[in-house]
């Protein structure tokens, strides 16, 4: 009697516990990409040129372009 009790109320707790997660994924789902924009939007990108301000395209390329120090295997394991 005990341990179907105690089932019971686990089950509760995984229960409480996968809501939680749901909304915190919707949040992430929700804000991440939004920080993204406003990160790559507040870029000063006068410093990374001659003092021209440059494209969206431009921006995206100073982000992914890969550094020569870092080899190629380790951006595969990431």
């Amino acid at each position: 009697m005990v341990q179907a009790w105690e089932s019971v109320k686990q089950a509760e707790e995984a229960v409480r516990q996968g809501r939680t997660i749901m909304v915190f994924t919707i949040f992430t789902i929700i804000f991440l990409p939004l920080s993204f924009m406003s990160s790559v939007f507040g870029m000063n990108n006068v410093e990374f040129g001659d003092n021209t301000t440059q494209t969206l395209l431009g921006q995206f390329t100073l982000m992914c372009k890969r550094p020569p120090h870092v080899p190629p295997t380790f951006l595969t394991l990431t």
